[in-house]
């Protein structure tokens, strides 16, 4: 499970190329806003991302364990918000990463349209009926 989970928060953390580095697009920290067991044996976070040019941009990953063993069955990843077709990086600042803006940002996940969109692996659908 370990290296699948790290490859995934790895590609948050990524873009070490030297045009990504010119352009600021290197990952500095996360400042969840939801971190919740969203079904069974799956987690879920959602929040804000800092890039190392202190521009902020959201993000929301889902991440499913196999019922079998302890391994990775489905993750997905969202990554910055589209505008026009370019990724909106707003200015960091204090109030953008406040509780209250934060929880603002939970409530409009599924009205962004996302920069990038990854995932890995086929949804597990808990089976109730037995």
């Amino acid at each position: 499970m370990r290296p699948k989970i790290c490859w995934a928060l790895a590609c948050l953390r990524s873009s070490r190329t030297t045009e990504n580095c010119k352009q600021g697009l290197t990952l500095c920290r996360l400042y969840p806003s939801v971190l919740r067991k969203s079904a069974e044996n799956e987690i879920e976070i959602m929040g804000l991302c800092i890039y190392i040019d202190q521009r902020l941009t959201p993000f929301h990953f889902r991440l499913q364990l196999a019922r079998s063993d302890n391994s990775v069955s489905w993750l997905e990843l969202k990554f910055g918000e589209s505008a026009n077709g370019e990724l909106v990086r707003m200015p960091f600042s204090f109030s953008a990463v406040s509780e209250k803006a934060l929880h603002a940002l939970s409530h409009r996940t599924n009205s962004i349209v996302w920069f990038y969109h990854v995932g890995y692996g086929e949804r597990q659908i808990a089976d109730h009926s037995t």
